[in-house]
């Protein structure tokens, strides 16, 4: 099983920037010891929880000769034999709706960080879903030799 591609990806800085603020707004009175409501520690509590999956939050891609990996910890794990895949190309999604794991999309679930293009996989079960890239030119080069070994060996 040879490695063809791998990439891992994080959301950007700007990201962590926007909820900044946020976090002094709210963890300032703590820190201060002035009268903290409950509101405040709950507002407080999902603003760090938030910041905690932005930043250990990673789309990792792997393709072998054999299978298509991703994986973003800890909800999702998979691999995927190219057997099982009917298409794969290259896409450039546009908006839908924001980053991370979006369901019910036209393209099926996509799974992003930023950006918006990704490999868009149709499973010859009739599933499909979309991994996000920052390298789109690269990921097609790769999918298209993919494609054509899988025909060379499909003639022989």
């Amino acid at each position: 099983m040879d490695t063809l591609y791998t990439e891992t990806q994080g959301f950007p800085w700007w990201v962590y920037a926007l909820l900044a603020p946020t976090l002094i707004i709210f963890g300032y009175p703590m820190y201060t010891g002035d009268y903290v409501s409950s509101w405040t520690l709950v507002t407080l509590g999902i603003v760090l929880v938030v910041i905690a999956l932005i930043l250990f939050w990673r789309l990792r891609t792997t393709i072998t000769d054999t299978d298509l990996q991703f994986s973003i910890q800890p909800w999702v794990n998979k691999s995927i034999p190219w057997s099982e895949v009917q298409t794969a190309e290259v896409i450039d999604y546009g908006f839908v709706g924001g980053w991370g794991i979006r369901l019910w999309t036209g393209f099926g679930t996509v799974y992003n960080t930023r950006g918006s293009y990704g490999l868009h996989v149709t499973l010859k079960s009739g599933k499909q879903f979309v991994l996000g890239t920052q390298k789109p030119e690269r990921l097609r080069e790769i999918v298209d030799q993919i494609k054509l070994n899988s025909q060379g060996s499909a003639r022989q």
